[in-house]
């Protein structure tokens, strides 16, 4: 126990220095270490974990922190002898571990725990036979996770082929009631999953519970949200049941990048499934986005379906596309976007409508959300209607 003591002098610099360090002290045998588990079944149920979570940023802040462990350490770290051996071992196996509570966010996926998010699932994986094929299976049986992996054979040709984030019937079709389906595109900077009813759950409903998951712990700086014009309406009404600011920007994820950057952001993402963490990268990550979704359900103790039932009125949404000889310019589109307005005052429309160029080909494209099927369809195919009788 002195040992630990001593240790534990030397670590105020550290801290100070290495901010990012998590230290983790246990008096389990070597062979167990690794597991940070007791191999004794009946003194594993008494493990006894504690969490130091320094305050403050100085070397003085952190050693009188520190040298309060030493109540915990001469209860804890008591030995006794095995019966059959007289060798020396634990009466109580403890594990003690130390960080910055200000770190604790950048450090949440490697902070160690008694229970890991990703056991507490049944995960079906589509891997989009691209590059997460390896990685994720490596990843999650590390973390001794439930899972099993579809589309995991890339041949250099077959890469989001029928498969992964862009066609989330091939999770539909594989997964069985009650998994949790996790799809990445290609190159694994998308994420769409499936929740236990087998409904595809897109970046709009991953936003949703990522940002109340990092406000709530903490990390939504300035409760500032970015997401795209593309969001569901219901997303929008969500962010604002929140209290939260919602900031939008044209579709494309380096759009969604800038507008982070410049109001200082901690989350943003698009409807498809690109989302940014900012505390860990400023480009999306699928892996990285996963494994967070994972621990807020965790944290919530809430199954998907539940979380989008309480928190999350998706509104049926429609977009159609018109193909066009060129763009229209700004008079044309505004003129068009005047119809729509006196339709919808007309109409009386519980939603919104989107109708913009698209950004590359010759395309209008005309977005139509309400809050019930019927009058989204009466809306669109009216709206429709009268654009192309313009058009023409």
């Amino acid at each position: 126990m002195e040992d630990v003591r001593l240790g534990l002098e030397k670590l105020p610099d550290r801290f100070v220095e290495h901010k990012n360090t998590v230290f983790v002290i246990s008096n389990l045998h070597y062979a167990e270490a690794a597991d940070l588990q007791s191999k004794n079944p009946t003194k594993q149920k008494k493990i006894n974990w504690k969490y130091v979570k320094l305050k403050g940023n100085s070397s003085i802040d952190f050693t009188t922190q520190l040298r309060a462990i030493n109540p915990f350490l001469e209860k804890n770290w008591q030995i006794e002898r095995v019966a059959k051996t007289g060798n020396p071992t634990y009466k109580i196996p403890s594990v003690l571990v130390i960080y910055r509570d200000d770190q604790e966010f950048v450090l949440n996926d490697i902070i160690p725990s008694k229970s890991n998010p990703s056991n507490k699932f049944d995960l079906i994986i589509d891997a989009a036979n691209g590059s997460a094929f390896k990685i994720i299976e490596d990843l999650l049986s590390a973390k001794n996770a439930q899972f099993n992996i579809i589309s995991n054979t890339p041949d250099g040709k077959n890469i989001n082929d029928n498969c992964g984030a862009t066609f989330p019937e091939n999770l539909q079709k594989n997964i069985s009631n009650g998994q949790v389906g996790i799809s990445f595109d290609g190159d694994a900077d998308r994420l769409i999953m499936v929740d236990e009813n087998q409904q595809v759950v897109n970046g709009d409903l991953l936003l949703t519970i990522l940002s109340k998951y990092l406000s709530e712990k903490g990390n939504l700086n300035g409760d500032f949200v970015v997401s795209t014009v593309m969001s569901n309406y219901g997303f929008k009404l969500a962010m604002n049941d929140f209290g939260f600011k919602l900031i939008e920007t044209p579709v494309g994820d380096k759009y969604v990048a800038e507008a982070m950057k410049k109001n200082n952001a901690k989350l943003g993402g698009e409807q498809s499934g690109h989302i940014i963490l900012g505390d860990f990268l400023p480009v999306g990550d699928a892996l990285l986005t996963c494994l967070l979704v994972l621990e807020a359900l965790d944290y919530f103790d809430v199954s998907i379906a539940d979380f989008r039932k309480k928190y999350l009125m998706e509104y049926p949404q429609k977009l159609t596309n018109i193909e066009l000889s060129k763009s229209l310019n700004d008079e044309e589109l505004e003129f068009i976007n005047q119809i729509a307005l006196e339709m919808s005052i007309k109409l009386d429309l519980d939603g919104r409508y989107l109708i913009r160029n698209s950004g590359t080909e010759p395309l209008l494209r005309v977005l139509v959300e309400a809050r019930s099927q019927e009058s989204m369809e009466n809306f669109s195919e009216e709206l429709l209607s009268k654009i192309n009788n313009y058009l023409n």
